[in-house]
């Protein structure tokens, strides 16, 4: 049995790793440091140290792997005897000197070449592409460029509709399945080298990707998809938008207007389509729902929702 190091950091990570710890010898976790979290800012641990400390394995949380914090670390790693290191949405990048001691493998979110980068699985809802899936590569010093281990893929109309938490889901399940057939196999697993010319790349998630304007209905819809963990969508007034529904895409009208009341939400109107809005929060207080917001505000069919 191999001895593994997991890199890895948010709930993604956690379900990945508890999945491979019921089989895999796991002797290590390395994980991003406690962040403060929330309103009142408080040290919050990663998901993947609180599992790991849960099934007592030693939890490592360098502030970066830089010059000056990768040597010990390299040494209090050696105690382990690691032969095999993966990772899984770790955050943060690992040096020459890492890779050249260990080999690694890395789980990621996409089809590659397609998606290298920060946020393969958002992009891929946002483009809406024909086929989700995951890849498995040996890493090496480029930004996913390694050779692909496995692949797995997935009709998108199998997965319509469901938003990022929910294919999280569907993704630790089916990635861990990957990582277990992959560890097992590694030595008479032919790597198979990515094509370069096809690469596409995405970028880190900012919170000025959430702010929408009524213009396009399946856009906004594709981006409450993608943005439900973060950053969420929002107007310009800073009002979210929670429980997002397609109504339909093809109508014409002014951006924002209050089209109808209806049982789930309202219908607001885009430049183009429709959206339900099931439920909003208002800049500094509590969630609530769309037609007790309008209420609260006065607002009715005709008015503009802003």
């Amino acid at each position: 049995m191999r001895n593994i190091l997991f890199c890895g950091t948010p709930e993604f990570a956690r379900d990945v790793l508890y999945f491979l710890s019921q089989k895999h010898n796991i002797v290590g976790v390395l994980t991003q440091p406690d962040r403060p979290k929330g309103r009142k800012k408080q040290l919050t641990p990663p998901p993947v140290k609180d599992y790991a400390l849960s099934i007592n394995v030693p939890v490592f949380q360098p502030e970066n792997l830089k010059e000056g914090i990768i040597e010990p670390l390299m040494e209090s790693l050696s105690r382990l005897e690691i032969n095999l290191v993966v990772v899984v949405a770790y955050g943060q990048i690992l040096p020459q000197l890492f890779l050249d001691m260990y080999r690694c493998i890395n789980l990621h979110g996409s089809l590659l070449p397609s998606y290298r980068g920060a946020s393969p699985i958002q992009q891929m809802i946002l483009s809406d592409d024909e086929t989700f899936g995951l890849s498995i590569i040996d890493m090496d010093a480029g930004l996913d460029s390694g050779d692909i281990l496995s692949t797995w893929s997935i009709d998108r109309k199998l997965v319509d509709g469901l938003n990022l938490i929910s294919l999280l889901e569907l993704f630790a399940k089916e990635g861990a399945r990957m990582l277990d057939e992959v560890i097992d196999n590694i030595d008479s697993i032919t790597p198979i080298k990515q094509d370069a010319s096809k690469a596409t790349y995405c970028k880190k998630i900012a919170k000025s990707d959430g702010l929408v304007d009524f213009n396009d209905a399946l856009d906004i819809y594709k981006r409450y998809l993608a943005f439900i963990a973060w950053p969420g969508v929002f107007l310009e007034s800073n009002l979210k938008l929670h429980d997002i529904s397609l109504h339909e895409t093809t109508s014409i009208n002014e951006p924002g207007l209050i089209l109808a009341l209806k049982d789930k939400g309202i219908v607001v109107g885009c430049k183009k389509g429709s959206l339900l809005i099931g439920q909003v929060t208002p800049d500094s207080k509590s969630k609530m729902q769309a037609s007790s917001y309008l209420q609260s505000c006065g607002l009715k069919v005709g008015d503009k929702l802003a």
